[in-house]
């Protein structure tokens, strides 16, 4: 029963009581007046019964009226419940999404992702402690090509693999310690979801330098891989025979084709007659194989350094020279009204040597939308040194005045002065810069 109705009933109660008296009283008057006591009982009992139908009708009121708001809570809270279920599906779906994209690009996608926490102090010497890194993954890679052309690895016409695992989780466990001295056991004590991202990214590198190989290694069986490289490594008797070859390493070549918009096929294409030259003179043939067999080794154990120093080591992949220049090349085509540097620029960061191929997508993209990488946050003043630096500026005035661009316009000038403080350059003559670069 609603509250309307309910006072109506109420009041109509009260007035039919009221009037029955009435009624009562102008009949006889002189009854009234012989009978007091019966009269004051009945109009008390009148009374008593008009004010206990008036508590009664309020308090059912308030009670209809809280029943009322009760149930009108009850359904806001279960709308809200549906509500909270749905944006928990849709945070979900997002996370999962950011996940995937994160897992795919693996790219800096924040300052927070950098060292930004560090002082410059600490920062240095943990540059200081990735190019201790580099000179102990250039003497396991010697240490390997050695170990393969004395045959160490062999076990009767198979290949030792519990060897070869002690002799990686070694070199894993020598490149950890550069960064956390402590500590006893780096790779049990790792995050599972870092060392798989690790392996996945040193997988990655170690299919592509395999694909680029003019011969089907993939297909191999690890005792007929061995042997093609252990026959390499007698080709070339010594490692430093080697050496010439190794400059860049981890050369992605199609991939970085691909990622510039080229067509799968026409890279497949151009890839099969790469083969078909390369097997046009036998002796070039085989030692092109050699070659890049070694090459091959030296990129697997480059893939393994690196990939152990990014988990051990925080950011290692951005306090590189090569990605350093990459984002300087990218900035300063940013602030061009023209597009006369871009194609010069797709080149060159397809041919940079990075610490992770997927950097490069990374600045691709930023090229392609003309887009910062706001690069004060990498901090190359502190994390390289003079050498680099100087040559990365040279680097890039040469590909401005190569590529035509306008050094006397406000926005250049003003990139110059920025790029001095970044990099902590002294801006010379120009001509001078490019020579030193």
């Amino acid at each position: 029963m609603d509250n309307a109705r309910l006072s109506l009933l109420t009041v109509s109660g009260a007035t039919l009581i009221a009037a029955t008296l009435l009624i009562v009283l102008g009949l006889d008057l002189g009854w009234v007046a012989q009978h007091k006591l019966e009269t004051t009982l009945i109009s008390g009992a009148l009374l008593v019964t008009v004010a206990t139908w008036g508590i009664w009708a309020t308090f059912q009121r308030d009670e209809n009226a809280a029943d009322g708001v009760d149930r009108v809570l009850d359904s806001r809270k279960r709308e809200l419940a549906y509500i909270e279920r749905e944006l928990l599906v849709r945070e979900e779906m997002f996370a999962r999404r950011w996940i995937r994209m994160e897992t795919a690009l693996d790219t800096p996608m924040s300052i927070d992702l950098l060292d930004s926490h560090l002082d410059d102090e600490a920062l240095a010497r943990l540059s200081e402690r990735d190019r201790e890194v580099l000179a102990l993954i250039e003497n396991e890679a010697k240490r390997a090509f050695d170990g393969v052309l004395a045959n160490r690895y062999a076990a009767g016409d198979g290949v030792n693999v519990p060897l070869i695992m002690d002799d990686l989780h070694d070199f894993i466990t020598r490149v950890a310690r550069v960064y956390q001295p402590d500590a006893t056991e780096p790779v049990l004590e790792t995050n599972i979801e870092l060392l798989a991202k690790a392996v996945s990214r040193a997988c990655l590198h170690l299919l592509v330098s395999i694909e680029r190989l003019p011969m089907d290694l993939q297909r191999y069986n690890l005792a007929k891989a061995y042997r093609q490289l252990r026959r390499a490594a007698h080709y070339y008797g010594k490692y430093r025979n080697i050496e010439p070859y190794l400059t860049h390493g981890m050369n992605l070549a199609h991939i970085s084709r691909v990622a510039l918009g080229a067509s799968p096929i026409a890279v497949g294409v151009g890839w099969v007659a790469g083969k078909l030259a390369r097997y046009g003179a036998s002796t070039l043939a085989e030692r092109l194989v050699n070659k890049q067999l070694v090459v091959l080794m030296h990129d697997f154990v480059k893939a393994i350094g690196f990939e152990v120093a990014i988990v051990y080591g925080g950011h290692f992949r951005y306090r590189d020279a090569n990605f350093v220049f990459g984002v300087e090349l990218v900035e300063l085509e940013s602030i061009r009204d023209d597009q006369a540097g871009t194609a010069a620029a797709m080149r060159t960061l397809a041919a940079l040597s990075l610490r992770n191929e997927y950097d490069r997508i990374y600045l691709f993209r930023l090229l392609a939308r003309r887009a910062s990488a706001t690069p004060a946050r990498f901090r190359g003043a502190v994390t390289l040194t003079d050498v680099e630096r100087q040559r990365i500026y040279g680097q890039l005035l040469k590909h401005a005045q190569d590529s035509g661009l306008d050094m006397s316009r406000p926005r250049v000038l003003r990139w110059q002065r920025d790029i001095s403080r970044r990099l902590n350059v002294e801006v010379a003559d120009e001509k001078a810069l490019v020579v030193a670069g």
